[in-house]
């Protein structure tokens, strides 16, 4: 397989050079740019488009719209006594995370009628305020966790853009065993009471969040202001009957050029939506195709200093190449069982005949003679290796003997020539009439002690 991928990136590599000396070497940044498609984008050529079609893929915990509540709610607190910066960050709340298709105008071929195909698909979104803003453009009424009846009050929730699921409002829970330890976090940590949030111990707040699986939760807290710090658990009840209205969805049509209806209805959906990023929601951002991977490598690439037009075609040129691969690999594959199949068509006469039956016989014939070979082989190579690994290690054994039958001749032939050096410098040092002058004097010596 690795050998494989890197026969596939030698081609592109040399596709995109060829084509990088050609006409369509002027593919610049902004042609990269084009293929991250936002949300203004669609909604400026939205003239341009036959059909929209959305597809929901779950609950994704996302930036959510920014209100006045520090403001009109909570007062400045701009006078250094309380927290005021609290109020002032980036609201998160639960959204749908939906990815969206389009089909140009004058695109009449085949595949135009797969609506939520690889071949129609734009982008992939959050909503932006909270999930109810994509149940509310396909003409769904939302059901909220908290509704009284009053449906009409419940949805007008004043939030400053957010849904009415992603407010936070009082509800009835009995609590568990995270209250105790946030009470217990409440008296090591003096920091965490807040002055201006106004949190009270005796009551329990709840607003839609996510699940570990993409569905819907009410999630409760031990506070006023649905903090994070006060996480207390989810309804037991989940929210089901809502999760079903999103999961009911499936591949929908919410745009028809023509349609004055269809485009109030995208338009409000894409105002409150923004395309995600697989960087920053790596788990949470659909990429339903791994279009939105290729377009972000080649993005990168050129924002590293990268060719943009390799990146482009190498983009463009991988699937092809992946495709031409595996059909290759079918193809021959193809090819040799028609071979095999003519080349023993005269065999399978005497093993029951032109059929199914008789194929069958012929190969699991030669697969049999197959492995006995292949047994055979293996055996014969392990006789010779040992063969060869006796004589080898015979030739060793008499090599060690001559070779220390060649040190012990060494050190003989040293020793002689020793005894040669030896009486060489004796006769140099001491010569004949010397000696026999010193024998003389020894025999004087003798007779006068006698």
């Amino acid at each position: 397989m690795k050998y494989m991928q890197f026969l596939i990136f030698l081609c592109s590599t040399f596709i995109s050079d060829t084509l990088a000396g050609q006409k369509t070497s002027a593919v610049s940044v902004n042609e990269l740019g084009s293929f991250w498609t936002d949300s203004v984008d669609v909604l400026d050529a939205l003239d341009e488009y036959e059909k929209l079609w959305i597809e929901p893929h779950g609950c994704v915990w996302s930036e959510c719209a920014i209100n006045d509540a520090d403001d009109a709610v909570m007062g400045d607190y701009r006078d250094g006594d309380s927290q005021w910066y609290q109020y002032r960050t980036q609201n998160f709340c639960a959204n749908a995370a939906f990815s969206l298709y389009g089909q140009k105008r004058g695109d009449k071929g085949l595949f135009s009628l797969f609506s939520c195909s690889q071949r129609h698909f734009i982008n992939s979104f959050f909503t932006y305020g909270g999930a109810d803003s994509l149940l509310k453009a396909i003409g769904e009424t939302p059901i909220v966790y908290y509704d009284d009846g009053d449906q009409d009050d419940n949805n007008d929730d004043g939030s400053g853009g957010t849904s009415a699921n992603a407010a936070c409002v009082e509800i009835d829970y009995e609590g568990g065993d995270t209250d105790t330890e946030n009470d217990e976090d409440d008296e090591d940590d003096e920091d965490n009471d807040n002055e201006g949030s106004q949190d009270n111990n005796d009551e329990y707040t709840g607003t839609l969040g996510c699940a570990a699986d993409g569905s819907y939760v009410i999630a409760a807290f031990q506070s006023s202001s649905c903090d994070g710090n006060f996480f207390s658990g989810t309804i037991d009840d989940s929210f089901t009957e809502y999760n079903e209205q999103h999961s009911s969805i499936g591949c929908h049509e919410i745009y028809k050029y023509g349609n004055e209806a269809s485009v109030e209805s995208v338009i409000a959906l894409l105002e409150n939506s923004w395309s995600c990023d697989i960087q920053l929601y790596p788990n949470g951002c659909p990429d339903p195709f791994g279009q939105k991977e290729k377009f972000d490598y080649a993005l990168r690439t050129v924002a590293h200093g990268g060719n943009p037009t390799r990146a482009y075609q190498n983009m463009m040129i991988t699937n092809p190449l992946h495709i031409a691969t595996w059909v290759v690999l079918a193809l021959t594959a193809i090819t040799f069982i028609i071979v095999y199949l003519k080349k023993n068509k005269k065999r399978t006469l005497s093993k029951g005949g032109n059929n199914f039956t008789g194929y069958y016989r012929v190969l699991k014939e030669d697969i049999i003679n197959g492995w006995e070979g292949f047994v055979g082989y293996l055996k014969g190579n392990v006789v010779t290796c040992r063969k060869n690994h006796e004589e080898e290690r015979l030739a060793v054994v008499l090599l060690q003997g001559r070779k220390r039958n060649l040190e012990a001749a060494a050190r003989a032939a040293k020793a002689v020539k020793a005894v040669k050096a030896a009486k060489q410098v004796s006769s140099k040092q001491y010569p004949a009439a010397e000696r026999e002058k010193d024998a003389g004097s020894e025999e004087e010596d003798i007779a006068t002690g006698i």
